[in-house]
């Protein structure tokens, strides 16, 4: 999920998703990837707004695609993550 390739990040989200459904041994340390993925990459971007019009700021705020996929794919769970 480190690679600079959209299309490798997505790859990598789809499989861990299915690896976290077909084990369950492995879904909650995925899941909890899956999350700290969010937490890292989803900063939003911080900086002089000053010159920036309303559009600009709001494109700033908006969320890259592997971070909505990670997101469908925590939403989509079939277990909390409370469960041991």
């Amino acid at each position: 999920m480190g690679n600079p390739a959209i299309e490798i990040r997505l790859g990598g989200i789809y499989v861990l998703e299915r690896i976290a459904n077909e084990s369950d041994k492995d879904y909650l340390p995925i899941m909890k990837i899956l999350a700290a993925y969010v937490r890292e990459k989803s900063l939003i971007k911080r900086g002089n707004t000053e010159n920036k019009d309303s559009e600009e700021q709001e494109k700033d705020k908006e969320l890259s695609t592997d971070i909505q996929v990670v997101l469908e794919v925590i939403c989509k769970r079939e277990h909390s993550f409370n469960e041991n």
